[in-house]
């Protein structure tokens, strides 16, 4: 992940079930963990951000309005539908055996569910950004 010079690697994991677009920026969502996103933002800012649900007037904070907050409706594997804040960074680099996948202005959903994949993933990468 890059956002304004800062860099943060993590191992992703592809998702092949994650099919989440964007309908604005009609670009392919990734989700990813807060505890990664403090890595390239900073721990009180992405405070911020996940009060935005319950304090949307926390949108008027310039250092938010940078990375376009937004809201994104998702259904989950088992068939609940919910909200996920969304955020765009600057760039997302993928490294795999073959090549490495550049991806500019990626959109990022945040999730702080516990994840069946546990703690050694960051991120879960859309399985439209490998192809």
């Amino acid at each position: 992940l890059i956002y304004q010079g800062k860099k943060q690697q993590s191992y992703g994991f592809f998702d092949t079930g994650n099919l989440l677009m964007d309908p604005v920026s009609r670009q392919p969502v990734s989700i990813v963990k807060p505890e990664l996103l403090e890595k390239v933002l900073s721990r009180e800012l992405v405070k911020k951000l996940m009060d935005i649900r319950d304090k949307p007037e926390g949108l008027e904070n310039t250092e938010l309005v940078s990375l376009q907050p937004h809201f994104l409706s998702c259904r989950t594997a088992d068939g609940k539908k919910g909200l996920l804040l969304a955020v765009i960074l600057d760039e997302l680099l993928i490294q795999t055996p073959e090549r490495v996948v550049h991806v500019g202005k990626p959109v990022l959903a945040i999730t702080s569910e516990p994840s069946a994949l546990g703690e050694e993933y960051g991120i879960l990468l859309n399985s439209r950004l490998l192809n």
